[in-house]
């Protein structure tokens, strides 16, 4: 197994449970944003980094090997996810943030 295939299942189970993280205090900061500012701006940022990783890899396997037609809705997939998680979140958290 290459070694951006288990960057890229690391960051993926990262950033959704990031993702996930940041989906359940959203509504609780919503209420109390005082003490949880950080957690969630934490929750967004590694929801925003894993999201970038994911792109990288991807996009940096694409370029250096060849594949087949048939991995080629594998790759859209993770690209599709990739920017999922990275654009949702980079804006939330500079919407926190700024």
């Amino acid at each position: 197994m290459r070694i951006g295939e288990t960057v890229k299942r690391h960051a993926t189970r990262v950033g959704l449970s990031a993702a996930l993280a940041a989906c359940v205090l959203w509504p609780i900061f919503s209420i109390r944003q005082s003490w949880l500012r950080w957690p969630f701006a934490v929750a967004l940022t590694l929801t925003a980094l894993s999201g970038l990783v994911i792109l990288a890899v991807t996009v940096s396997d694409l370029l250096t090997i060849r594949r087949s037609r048939h991995a080629r809705p594998a790759r859209a997939f993770d690209l599709a996810l990739g920017v999922v998680l990275a654009i949702p979140a980079s804006l939330g958290l500079i919407d926190l943030l700024g």
